[in-house]
């Protein structure tokens, strides 16, 4: 009995998800939601069930439970790749960018494609003012994704930075030796 019981549950939970996904892509989210909340009375603990209300939430601009859906998911997946990543992404939003880092490092970990998150994980190490990491994990990265021309312009950012970081040092140290009346040879 049991197992009919599951293979019923499996059956009714695939044709409401089915639905739910054909609601999605037409743009109808709200419709969308209340099939994927039909998805999570059937089977709660089916990751897919959290990944799409993540996403449909987000369209319908909530948040708040979107997050909520990440949290739960990961109760039940924590090595859930998505939701790691949109729970970095929500750290990226908040300025959380430590937690940001180590959650799409975790989302890389899982991921089978890891690209996308790399590039993202690029971004915040950049954020985070980490610019030797970012250079060498951006060396990493034009190795395996040579056509991609967001690491391109991500290097450019990291060297304009520190080309700028060190042009302010430079200008403060000369506005210091031009207020001094005599400088001297060492200074100059």
């Amino acid at each position: 009995i049991g197992e009919g019981v599951d293979a019923l549950r499996e059956e009714v939970w695939g044709k409401l998800f089915n639905n739910a996904v054909t609601l999605f892509s037409q743009k109808k989210y709200k419709k969308a939601e209340e099939q994927f909340k039909l998805c999570l009375i059937v089977h709660p603990n089916r990751i897919e069930n959290y990944r799409a209300l993540v996403d449909v939430y987000r369209q319908n601009g909530n948040d708040d439970l979107a997050l909520k859906a990440v949290i739960t998911g990961l109760n039940i997946d924590s090595q859930d790749s998505y939701l790691n990543m949109t729970k970095a992404d929500f750290s990226i939003q908040n300025n959380d960018l430590d937690s940001a880092r180590d959650l799409y490092l975790r989302a890389i970990e899982f991921s089978d494609d890891p690209g996308p998150i790399k590039i993202k994980l690029l971004n915040t190490y950049i954020e985070l003012g980490e610019n030797e990491i970012a250079i060498d994990f951006s060396n990493e990265l034009l190795n395996q994704y040579p056509n991609n021309p967001n690491i391109y312009y991500n290097v450019g950012v990291v060297y304009s930075r520190i080309a700028k970081e060190k042009m302010d040092l430079f200008f403060k140290l000369f506005n210091e030796i031009n207020q001094l009346e005599k400088p001297t040879e060492i200074m100059i």
